[in-house]
């Protein structure tokens, strides 16, 4: 992974993940759920809340040192309950969860958890989304190239 710009990270593979994170959120939900589910190589975008606790989801799991990841689930936890949010985890939805160049998660994981707003803004924004896509034969979806999104690729 090469460190681009800020906020973006290009891989070598053909797969690639945009969290177009908007510059506000909106209202807060009483509560959300973390579901396992898919993350591969696209093409698709994903809108709604569930897929981006889904997507944070599986990168925390990803995290190969315990006292590490268990580090982020402890933020995790402290910052919902500190917005009155009830959580909880559901490992049923995909019996295949998984996310494409997992081992890659941990830089997203850290521009997230280094700056609350972009985690708060990425989770509760109705104009934030994800985009999973590829090189492989087609038009690519194209990420926003504006001042009202930060952009973070794996």
């Amino acid at each position: 992974m090469k460190n681009i710009r800020k906020g973006l990270f290009e891989t070598n593979s053909s797969s690639v993940h945009s969290l177009c994170i908007y510059k506000n959120h909106g209202d807060y939900p009483e509560n959300i759920v973390f579901r396992r589910d898919h993350f591969s190589w696209g093409p698709e975008i994903r809108k709604d809340i569930t897929s981006r606790c889904s997507y944070l989801y599986e990168c925390l799991l990803s995290i190969e040192d315990t006292n590490k990841r268990e580090g982020y689930f402890t933020q995790l936890e402290d910052f919902l309950k500190s917005r009155g949010i009830l959580y909880k985890y559901d490992d049923d939805l995909d019996p295949y969860p998984c996310i494409d160049h997992s081992e890659e998660c941990i830089s997203v994981i850290e521009e997230l958890f280094d700056s609350p707003i972009l985690l708060e803004n990425f989770l509760f924004s109705d104009k934030s989304y994800l985009i999973i896509d590829n090189d492989n034969g087609y038009e690519r979806i194209r990420i926003p190239d504006n001042r009202d999104y930060t952009v973070i690729r794996k």
